[in-house]
C-alpha cells in the first residue's frame, strides 16, 4: 500500500473515531478556546492497555503536526451497571489556532455541529 493511501486510512480512522468520542471545543470568553479532549474509561486491570492505545492515536495526530497534551489519569473511579469499577484516562488537542486549524484542514469532524464549532474557533473573529 502506498502511502497517500496509508494517510488516508489514518485520516479516515481518526476522524471517526475522534467525531464521536471527542469533546467538543467550546468558546471560553472573548479570545479564548477550551476542548478538543479524547478519552475513554477502562478497568485498572486493562489500563495500560487504554494508555497505549490513546498513545497510539496521539503518535497518529503527530504525523499530520498536530499537538496534544500528554495523558492524564482521572483519581476518580466509576462503577458500571454491570459493577465492573473503572476509571477514565484521556488527552487534549492543544488548542493554539495554528494546532484547530491543522486539526480542521487534516482530520476534522464528520459531525457538523462540531465541524463549524471547529471552524468559528479559527475563522470568526
Amino acid at each position: 500500500m502506498d502511502n497517500e493511501r496509508r494517510q488516508k486510512y489514518k485520516k479516515s480512522f481518526l476522524r471517526a473515531i475522534l467525531s464521536d468520542e471527542m469533546e467538543n471545543i467550546r468558546k471560553v470568553n472573548r479570545k479564548s478556546w477550551d476542548g478538543l479532549r479524547f478519552g475513554m474509561s477502562k478497568e485498572d486491570r486493562k489500563l495500560d492497555h487504554l494508555i497505549n492505545f490513546l498513545n497510539q492515536i496521539r503518535y497518529l495526530l503527530s504525523e499530520f503536526k498536530i499537538e496534544t497534551s500528554e495523558i492524564s489519569i482521572r483519581k476518580d473511579k466509576f462503577s458500571r451497571k454491570d459493577g465492573i469499577v473503572t476509571r477514565a484516562a484521556r488527552f487534549g488537542i492543544k488548542v493554539r489556532m495554528e494546532n484547530r486549524s491543522l486539526f480542521y484542514s487534516y482530520i476534522g469532524f464528520d459531525d457538523e455541529e462540531k465541524q463549524k464549532i471547529l471552524y468559528s474557533s479559527i475563522f470568526d473573529k
